[in-house]
């Protein structure tokens, strides 16, 4: 936690600084856009950011934006407080969810339509709020929920405004360009349609074929 005053200091000047700090300390410093990604000696990958508390260590903070070029409001604590208690209430499927989608994000191409961390988080927060019967619904669920909530912004040429999941007052779609988020409606759309064929098979392993388009390969039924 920086002890500073972020309405007098300029955020590409703490950015700056804590690079080089940083760099004195590991060999691998990678510049996020809020973030450093840094290596240890020993191989493990860490991210740091620079915070400043807006009124104390436990509530919301402001962090310097590398793209927007300026001092950004985030909760990270009260984040992962949402994600215990949505957890909590849908029996464990919550986190599990998040993780299967952000594996069906990063297989999206090209890389500009993947949705942000927050912003898939987000969608994951608003279409699974009760326990699905199984991941394979929890999956088809998130599909359709996105589907009918945001393809009207796709007609009506608009990206949409999307809460973070543990602080509402932050919109995570404000940098989301309009051909990414079209983008992205489109593959949300055309796999919308494969959850559904892959559960509406009978046979294993005809199902299995259907997931893999969605998840790659990697995908198989336990032996």
């Amino acid at each position: 936690m920086l002890d500073l005053d972020y309405t007098v200091m300029p955020s590409d000047v703490v950015v700056a600084w804590v690079q080089l700090v940083l760099q004195k300390y590991y060999t691998k410093v990678r510049a996020k856009g809020r973030s450093f990604g840094v290596t240890t000696i020993s191989g493990f990958d860490l991210d740091m950011f620079p915070p400043v508390a807006m009124s104390h260590r436990e509530g919301p903070l402001w962090i310097p934006d590398r793209d927007a070029g300026e001092w950004v409001p985030s909760h990270p604590k009260g984040q992962i407080a949402f994600g215990v208690s949505r957890n909590e209430a849908t029996y464990g499927y919550y986190k599990h969810l998040v993780k299967i989608m952000r594996h069906w994000r990063d297989r999206l191409t090209p890389a500009a339509i993947r949705a942000k961390s927050y912003v898939l988080e987000s969608f994951v927060a608003e279409t699974i709020q009760f326990k699905p019967l199984y991941c394979g619904r929890g999956v088809q669920q998130f599909l359709l929920g996105i589907d009918v909530a945001y393809t009207p912004f796709v007609a009506a040429k608009v990206v949409p405004t999307i809460a973070g999941p543990g602080y509402p007052s932050v919109n995570v779609t404000k940098r989301w360009k309009f051909e990414e988020f079209s983008a992205f409606m489109q593959r949300v759309r055309n796999d919308r349609a494969i959850a559904v064929s892959a559960l509406s098979k009978d046979d294993q392993n005809k199902s299995v074929a259907f997931w893999r388009r969605l998840f790659g390969n990697a995908f198989a039924p336990r032996s």
